[in-house]
């Protein structure tokens, strides 16, 4: 589970720095507001058209941030931005946070991040290489 929250959220900030370089956008500021401005690439790329991010992959993207800062990091910083996180998801902060890394948490986050990742790939012509199987073993095919 730890592996997934850390290489989920890497893939997703990678995958919105590269439709940026695929722009010609410098990305800057933090890979969740980058998300917030895809309009910007997806302008670059000749799509037309309002993007703003929706506000469930925000959140989203706010949680898996806040779990990847608390299983790299554990600092005081980064366990009051987790508790933040679960009190907007409404989850249980009293419980454990072990308790709530499970197999069912892990493939919630593997669908939340293909959905983000296939939301964008729609606006800005970008492959999404989580929307192309890349999460899923050859043997699995």
């Amino acid at each position: 589970m730890i592996a997934t929250v850390i290489l989920a959220q890497g893939a997703a900030e990678g995958y919105v720095n590269w439709v940026f370089l695929q722009a010609g956008v410098a990305p800057s500021g933090t890979w969740i507001g980058r998300w917030g401005a895809l309009r910007h690439a997806a302008a670059k790329l000749g799509r037309d058209g309002e993007i703003g991010l929706p506000k469930a992959h925000r959140s989203f993207f706010n949680e898996l941030d806040a779990w990847r800062n608390f299983l790299l990091h554990g600092d005081a910083k980064a366990r009051e931005s987790l508790r933040k996180a679960l009190s907007a998801q409404q989850l249980s902060v009293q419980a454990a946070e072990v308790e709530l890394l499970d197999c069912a948490y892990a493939l919630n986050v593997m669908d939340r991040v293909d959905a983000a990742c296939r939301w964008a790939e729609e606006r800005t012509g970008i492959p999404a290489p989580a929307a192309r199987g890349a999460w899923v073993a050859a043997d699995e095919c």
